[in-house]
């Protein structure tokens, strides 16, 4: 057979039936390479924005949740109130109290550190201090603060920030699980029941159903340089609580065989201090407190060794009744000791001199490490204290005295340094030694916001127009915005403007804050029940004063204290005239003193500051989540009317 060869597969006797190799070129490669980068680029931006989204997401839920658990808390304690918000209350009655104490500040004047006032455009100057607006992470406002000369570089003007500086105070009780805290042991030898020293007492966990709860926002100073306590501008929620615990009995033996302590004596102080050493009494207190969360008061007790010694006493809620017992309401000025109202916060004192430390002698320096502390003023009122020397080896958190009436108090760091000195309440700190107690009363941080207000039925409310103008009378726009007492125009429209409605949640003394901030006088027939300085009788009434709501004790006006300073007609001090069954000269009326009954109000020393009943309170908590750079608000309302 033949074998057929196709005629193309041979030319001149050579063979052409070759096979192509299947391949790349280097261009194909490069190409498919390029490709396969993007694609890679692709997935893993896609990766990246699902990680970023998830993250973000992550981020707002757990502050969401943190959120809604200090919500709930506070929701809770409100809830268990114990005191009806009444004013003029009687120790015996058993209540407790009910405070509430509104800071300086407000939404429309949040910060000195944001407030402009000196040189905001500079990072800080000893005058006033500001953040540092090129790189804080506080949230801005919407207003174009860029286009101000020397501004280009900020990234915020801090307009995120809001009212933050008021307290809430009260006794409450928990209906379904006791509140729970450390209260001293192996403070007693067992031996022969004598008093061992306070610094090696230890703790145990004791529980009550009753406690003292106060509620409380620090803004991070921006004195600390370390970021101890987080970014200067931003702040930090915190809630103390206090067991009322009157059970608890040690009997301690005193001096061996002398007598023993009453029951609810926590602590016998040394016999160093005698009955003027107040200060160092109060020391002891803090000292404590700093270590105990057991509600306690200072008290001399003459019947105890050979001249009587100091003793810290635990709390009844009669006992908080009066506030002279209540949680640092020490009322201590330099010179003239404990000063009735017992101011917790204030802001101003006319001082002319440095603040003084002062620590328990038992467990403490002596000299408070030497730290040392200038106060700022501006007028008669102290806007902030300088720490010009922070000292060392503070074991635990000093007393803070200032002349003039001034509060202060002193924030220390793990080294015992102190670091800052504020006119209102500070956290736990150190308490001896490494041992520490910082965060244990901690709520919530990166806190733009806490607004305590109550709400006033009688509070103007007025409206204005889309362009910002005040509606007037017989204008019938109906594109108007309702601005209460809250918002910085409110003032403004109270001038000219028309009122649409009334009741609103306030600031106390709103009207007062108003004048102060904006220098508008609002018409002077606004008597509101909140709406400007405390009743004329209350010593609580001083401008430079944080405004206080108080269910106040009655057992001022029979005390034997003369409160109020005055003099009956033949020059003699009037002591509780308002109880004293007589007919005396009370109430002012017609440019003249006047007599309307026997022991009627206006004899009274005393009085509340703003003696109206409280319907309601609101608490506004507004937390910023910087991961997501998202603000968020949640408003806690507690209504007191008997249903």
């Amino acid at each position: 057979m033949f074998s057929a060869i196709h005629p193309a597969t041979v030319v001149s006797g050579v063979s052409k039936n070759r096979v192509r190799c299947a391949g790349l070129t280097l261009v194909e490669m490069l190409i498919a390479i390029s490709i396969t980068l993007v694609m890679m680029g692709t997935v893993v931006s896609v990766f990246a924005t699902v990680s970023s989204s998830v993250q973000k997401r992550r981020a707002v839920i757990e502050v969401s949740t943190q959120l809604r658990h200090v919500r709930n808390v506070l929701q809770r304690d409100l809830d268990g109130a114990t005191c009806p918000l009444l004013p003029w209350q009687r120790p015996e009655s058993n209540h407790g109290y009910f405070e509430i104490i509104e800071g300086l500040h407000s939404d429309f004047y949040p910060s000195m550190l944001t407030d402009g006032i000196g040189d905001p455009l500079t990072d800080d100057n000893s005058n006033n201090p500001e953040i540092d607006h090129a790189a804080s992470t506080i949230p801005a406002s919407s207003l174009d603060f860029t286009s101000v000369a020397g501004r280009s570089d900020w990234v915020t003007d801090g307009g995120g920030l809001g009212d933050y500086d008021d307290i809430l105070a009260f006794t409450t009780r928990s209906e379904s699980e006791p509140f729970s805290g450390p209260a001293p042991s192996n403070n007693v030898d067992s031996s022969n029941n004598n008093q061992r020293l306070f610094g090696s007492w230890q703790s145990e966990a004791v529980k009550s159903p009753v406690a003292e709860v106060v509620w409380y926002c620090i803004e991070n100073p921006k004195a600390d340089t370390d970021k101890f306590f987080g970014e200067p501008g931003f702040r930090t929620i915190y809630r103390r609580v206090l067991l009322v615990a009157p059970w608890i009995d040690y009997r301690y033996n005193i001096a061996g065989s002398g007598p023993k302590s009453r029951p609810g004596v926590l602590r016998v102080l040394p016999d160093s201090i005698d009955a003027s050493g107040v200060d160092e009494a109060l020391a002891s207190l803090i000292a404590f407190q700093e270590r105990y969360d057991i509600s306690a008061r200072i008290e001399f007790d003459p019947t105890i060794g050979t001249d009587g010694r100091w003793t810290l006493a635990a709390n009844t809620l009669a006992d908080l009744t009066k506030r002279e017992n209540r949680y640092e309401h020490h009322g201590f000025v330099a010179g003239s000791g404990r000063q009735f109202p017992f101011v917790m916060a204030s802001a101003g004192g006319n001082a002319t001199s440095n603040v003084n430390f002062v620590v328990d002698p038992e467990y403490g320096n002596n000299n408070a490490g030497g730290a040392n502390a200038e106060p700022r003023t501006e007028g008669n009122a102290i806007v902030r204290y300088d720490v010009t020397d922070p000292g060392a080896d503070n074991f635990v958190r000093p007393l803070a005295i200032l002349e003039g009436g001034a509060t202060a108090r002193a924030m220390i760091n793990e080294a015992g340094e102190v670091i800052h000195v504020t006119t209102g309440l500070v956290p736990l700190g150190r308490t001896g030694g490494a041992t520490s107690r910082r965060g244990e009363d901690l709520m919530m941080s990166d806190v733009l916001g806490f607004d305590v207000q109550v709400f006033d039925p009688e509070a103007p409310v007025f409206a204005v127009h889309a362009n910002g103008n005040v509606l007037q009378a017989g204008q019938g726009d109906l594109d108007v915005t309702a601005v209460g007492p809250g918002s910085a125009g409110w003032s403004t429209a109270a001038i000219s403007g028309l009122q649409v409605s009334q009741g609103a949640y306030v600031d106390l003394g709103y009207d007062e804050l108003h004048r102060r901030v904006f220098s508008v006088t609002t018409p002077s027939t606004l008597t509101t029940p909140f709406a400007g300085f405390a009743h004329p009788k209350s010593q609580l009434r001083d401008a430079r004063l944080t405004r206080v709501y108080d269910t106040w004790s009655f057992h001022y006006e029979n005390d034997g204290v003369n409160q109020d300073n005055d003099l009956d007609a033949s020059g003699n001090p009037a002591i509780d005239e308002g109880t004293n069954g007589f007919d005396n000269l009370g109430d002012y009326a017609d440019g003249r003193f006047v007599r309307l009954g026997v022991d009627d109000p206006g004899e009274r020393e005393t009085s509340p500051p703003y003696p109206s009943p409280l319907r309601a309170i609101q608490v506004k908590l507004r937390v910023y989540e910087p991961d997501s750079r998202q603000p968020r608000e949640v408003t806690v309302r507690q209504h007191f009317v008997p249903e």
